[in-house]
C-alpha cells in the first residue's frame, strides 16, 4: 500500500508538530514494508528506515510561516501540495492536525486529525480577527467536507467535535498520544550544576505549567488563583513556572494581560517565573523536581504536557474541562478553571498534603502507562489500511 502524509508541521514546536513526528515516526516502525511519501514544505533532516519518499513541495512560504494568528496561506501554496499529491498518487492520504490540511484532487481518499475544535467552541479567544475567523472556518469546513474519516486524540474532543463541527461520532476514530520515553521519574538522579544555575527555583517547592500563552489556556485565571493562595498566606514558600517557547510561532498569546497582572502584585513578581523554552532532558528535571504540573484551561484535546509530568511520577493539577479529567484520571485533583477560587484551593491541598501528592504520584505513574505513541499506531493503522485498499 502506498500511503501519503502531510509532515509540513514537522518542524514545529507546538503539541500538532509533536504529534505529527512521535505518530509518523512510529508508524513507519510498526508498518515498514509499505511504502510512504512524505508531503513537506522544508527539509525533515531525519533518516528513515522503511521506505520513504521525501517530497519537499518547496511553495512560496511555509506552513509554519503563513499558519498563523495574524497571516493565512496562500491558495496558491496549499494548492503546490495539491498537485504534488496528484502526481504521486497515494492510495491514501493521511494529515496528522487540520491545521496543515490542504485540498485534494479528486480520486484521492483521506483522513484528518482534529485534534479538537477549540477554535469553534472559543474562536474570539484563539483568533484575533474576523479575517483569521473567517479563513479558519472555511479550511475546516472544506477539510470537513473532503475527509473519508476524521481521526481525534480522547473520547472528550470526540464529543467537541460532535458539538461544535458537527461530525457524526461513528465516523471519528479515536486515538491516543502518548510521551518519549525521555519522560521518566528521576529515581534520585543528580540534578546537573548547569540547570540549578539556570533555574534557581529548583531548589524550591514549584507549579510548573508547560505550553502555549494562548487565552484559552486560562493562564490568567491560573495566576488569579495562585494569588488568592498566596494572600491565604498557606503557601509563601511556592513559586509557579512557565515553561514555553512563546514569541515564535505566531500563535495569538496574552503574554502583555500576564506581565500586567503580574507587574502590579508584588508576590507575582517575585514567584512567578517564566523559563523559556528547554530541551526534552531538562524538562524531565523540571517535571521530576516539581510538586504538581498545572493544567488550567478552558478545554484541551487531549493535554500532552499532563502525561509528560504524569510519565515523570508527577501529580497534576488539572481543569475539569475537555479532556483532562480522561487524561489526567486518578493522576491528580482537579478544580474548576472559571473559579479562581477553586484553584486556589486545589494548589494549597497539594501544596500541604505530602502523603497525598505521593498517592497521586504513584497512581500518575501507573495511569499513564495506558498511553503510548505505539498504541496510538495501532488503533490508527486499520483505518488507513481499509480506506487505502478499498
Amino acid at each position: 500500500m502506498h500511503i501519503g502524509i502531510d509532515v509540513s508541521c514537522w518542524a514545529n514546536r507546538r503539541g500538532f508538530g509533536r504529534f505529527t513526528r512521535e505518530l509518523v515516526g512510529h508508524l513507519l516502525a510498526y508498518q515498514p514494508d509499505h511504502r510512504y511519501s512524505l508531503f513537506t514544505d522544508q527539509s525533515l533532516q531525519t533518516t528513515f528506515t522503511a521506505d520513504v519518499s521525501e517530497i519537499n513541495v518547496a511553495p512560496a512560504h511555509t506552513v509554519n510561516e503563513k499558519a498563523v494568528a495574524h497571516d493565512r496561506r496562500r491558495i496558491s501554496d496549499m494548492l503546490a501540495f495539491s498537485r504534488s499529491v496528484a502526481r504521486v498518487k497515494p492510495d491514501v492520504m493521511y494529515f496528522p492536525a487540520v491545521y496543515s490540511w490542504f485540498p485534494l484532487f479528486p480520486g484521492t481518499r483521506s483522513i484528518v486529525t482534529f485534534h479538537d475544535a477549540i477554535a469553534e467552541r472559543f474562536p474570539e479567544l484563539i483568533f484575533p480577527t474576523r479575517a483569521s475567523r473567517w479563513a479558519w472556518r472555511a479550511k475546516v469546513n472544506l477539510a470537513k467536507w473532503q475527509a473519508d474519516e476524521y481521526i481525534t486524540v480522547s473520547h472528550a474532543a470526540q464529543a467537541e467535535m460532535t458539538e461544535h463541527l458537527n461530525i457524526d461520532p461513528q465516523r471519528i476514530t479515536v486515538i491516543t498520544e502518548g510521551f518519549n520515553t525521555t519522560f521518566k521519574p528521576l529515581d534520585g538522579m543528580k540534578i546537573p550544576g548547569d540547570l540549578i544555575h539556570r533555574y534557581p527555583f529548583l531548589n524550591r517547592p514549584y507549579l510548573i505549567y508547560v505550553g502555549g500563552i494562548a487565552p484559552h489556556k486560562n493562564l490568567l485565571g491560573l495566576l488569579n488563583g495562585f494569588l488568592i493562595a498566596k494572600d491565604r498566606g498557606a503557601v509563601s514558600d511556592l513559586k509557579l513556572v512557565f515553561v514555553g517557547d512563546w514569541g515564535r510561532d505566531g500563535f495569538h498569546e496574552n503574554r502583555s494581560e500576564l506581565d500586567t497582572l503580574i507587574a502590579a502584585n508584588p508576590m507575582l513578581k517575585s514567584d512567578v517565573h517564566f523559563a523559556g523554552g528547554i530541551d526534552d532532558e531538562g524538562l524531565r528535571v523540571l517535571y521530576g523536581q516539581a510538586l504538581a504540573g498545572v493544567m488550567p484551561a478552558f478545554s484541551e484535546g487531549f493535554g500532552l504536557p499532563a502525561v509528560e509530568a504524569m510519565a515523570c511520577r508527577t501529580p497534576v493539577l488539572a481543569s475539569r474541562a475537555g479532556s483532562l479529567p480522561e487524561v489526567v484520571g486518578p493522576g491528580g485533583l482537579f478544580f474548576d478553571p472559571y473559579d479562581p477560587a477553586d484553584i486556589a484551593t486545589q494548589i494549597e491541598v497539594i501544596h500541604s498534603d505530602q502523603k497525598l501528592r505521593e498517592h497521586l504520584a504513584q497512581a500518575a505513574l501507573k495511569h499513564v502507562t495506558q498511553f503510548s505513541w505505539r498504541r496510538g499506531v495501532e488503533l490508527l493503522w486499520p483505518r488507513l489500511e481499509a480506506l487505502g485498499e478499498s
